[in-house]
């Protein structure tokens, strides 16, 4: 929702900097471009010319031009949502520009801003994030993409990075080339060659535990879904408890012995090709299941409501390091 006059004068009179920027003496229009931008990708905000802030104090001077937003605006690529006015306070002629947050992410220069905490342009990296999941928990997967989304992030998901006749082994193979992974780990994570095997690509890399960002399901995470999806009866995990981690221990192995005894039952060797490509991966899984247990059951992991309720701040903060 824009500002209006009224609102921005009772701004000034409070000396309050929430979701506002002043600016005297003026700035170029790269950098008004920017704050706009910065804005657009937050929560929205104003910029209102013609106040000086010391960081303590708001001081009214004047701002007697006439501004040319249009230069600005010829800087700013994406679609953004603006209103401007002049208005005097205190005989000083002043003037603002109101944003609202925009749909989509904007930049200046390919480049992407939000705003920070003293209200100024912060450039964001452009990080490369793969969302790692199973597909029977999509509609967790959906909720946590939308929310990357709308904080400004585009993640990496196979749903549309994939292309028709592509294979997914490749793409999957592209993963540990990138910045960060998201895992939601559950049940149905746990037990899936594809997720396991996508596990198994990042710890190939040495930074494997700085890349990785998990979300630990939990049963009560089912309220943050919109009605009338539907999930998996069973989906939460307790990676913690040694029982349930021996549990997938267990499974992985007995899985390997059964798909082995069934390629055993083939007798002609060109068909046992692409069954022994299914093993090999599997056995992966199987020799590396413990250790990764091992290992993020002792990491200082998140869940669902810790992050929906802090806007995602323990993965923001590493992917903007």
């Amino acid at each position: 929702m824009f500002s209006t006059i009224s609102d921005v004068k009772n701004k000034i009179i409070e000396n309050s900097r929430e979701k506002t920027t002043y600016l005297h003496p003026i700035e170029s229009p790269e950098e008004v471009a920017k704050l706009i931008v910065a804005y657009s990708n937050s929560d929205g905000g104003d910029l209102v010319f013609g106040i000086r802030d010391d960081g303590k104090r708001l001081e009214v001077k004047s701002f007697p031009f006439k501004y040319d937003l249009q230069s600005v605006l010829e800087l700013i690529e994406g679609t953004i949502d603006i209103q401007s006015a002049k208005f005097n306070l205190n005989d000083a002629k002043l003037f603002y520009i109101s944003i609202n947050k925009a749909d989509e992410l904007v930049k200046v220069n390919k480049t992407i801003y939000r705003i920070d905490n003293c209200g100024r342009a912060e450039e964001i990296k452009n990080q490369k994030i793969f969302i790692s999941y199973c597909w029977s928990d999509q509609a967790f997967a959906d909720l946590i993409d939308n929310d990357f989304k709308t904080m400004g992030y585009s993640l990496t998901r196979d749903i549309r990075d994939i292309e028709f006749k592509d294979s997914i082994k490749d793409f999957m193979k592209t993963i540990g080339k990138h910045d960060f992974v998201i895992s939601i780990v559950s049940d149905n994570y746990l037990k899936s060659v594809n997720c396991m095997y996508e596990i198994s690509e990042v710890m190939r890399s040495r930074e494997y535990k700085e890349k990785m960002l998990l979300i630990i399901l939990k049963e009560s995470d089912r309220k943050f879904l919109p009605s009338p999806v539907e999930v998996t009866s069973v989906f939460a995990t307790n990676i913690y408890s040694l029982e349930q981690r021996i549990d997938y221990i267990s499974y992985w192995e007995e899985k390997e012995a059964a798909y082995l005894k069934m390629i055993r039952k083939i007798t002609q060797d060109t068909n046992k090709i692409e069954a022994l490509q299914e093993l090999k991966r599997i056995e992966n899984i199987s020799r590396n299941v413990s250790e990764f247990l091992s290992e993020i059951s002792d990491w200082s992991n998140t869940n669902l409501s810790e992050l929906k309720a802090s806007n995602y701040s323990a993965f923001t903060k590493e992917i903007n390091k």
